[in-house]
Formats: structure tokens, sequence, C-alpha cells
């Protein structure tokens, strides 16, 4: 399976992340609402798990990266998995080599795309 995070910025300026897969299973959170298990279908809370299980295990591309550093729209979620949209190629203080969304887990960032 492949997952993929894509941001959305809303009309009141925030942003939210949807995490898809190649099975068309769309899962919206946001900093605001986080991610509700409660209101989750069953695809939704199959997807949520493979995508922490993929992001704890995919390539690292830079570490030590500091959430609380980050000066772009972003945020951690309850578990540590941070979402973060940079156009100048860095996240939390390190360089990514290039913009976009990248996923910060434990100070490593990695990218926004994963096989599962």
């Amino acid at each position: 399976m492949n997952i993929w995070v894509k941001p959305y910025t809303k009309r009141d300026g925030s942003v939210m992340f949807y995490i898809n897969n190649d099975r068309g299973v769309s899962l919206g959170i946001s900093k605001e609402a986080g991610y509700q298990s409660s209101k989750a279908s069953k695809g939704q809370q199959n997807l949520w798990h493979a995508f922490c299980e993929a992001a704890r295990n995919a390539d690292v591309i830079a570490t030590g990266a500091d959430m609380a550093n980050h000066d772009e729209a972003g945020f951690v979620m309850f578990n540590g998995i941070g979402f973060a949209v940079t156009d100048v190629a860095t996240v939390g203080g390190v360089s990514t080599g290039s913009d976009g969304l990248f996923i910060v887990v434990g100070g490593n960032v990695v990218k926004s795309r994963f096989s599962a």
C-alpha cells in the first residue's frame, strides 16, 4: 500500500493535512481537531496506524529537527509525529534539501510518501 500526505490551506489560513492511500481512503487531521478516532471509519483507523508505522520506519533525510523551532505551518500530534510545511528547505532548524511537506518523528525528518 502506498501512503502520502498532502497539505490543504483552509480559507481561514489554517492548514490541514490529508493522509491518503492507493485504496481510496483519506483521513484529514489538523492542529485544532487532531485525529479523532471515534469519528474515523475502520479504513481510516487502519490508514492512521499504517501511516504511523511507515513514518517511524521511513528513510531519514535529516536529524535533530525541533518542531518548537519550526516557524512555518505545522504541528505535532499526541503520538509525537509532526507535520511540517516549508518553503525555505528547513524543518525545525535543520536543512531538508528541498521545499515541501515533511514528517518529523523523534527529531528525524522523513518525506511524506511511504510504502507500507
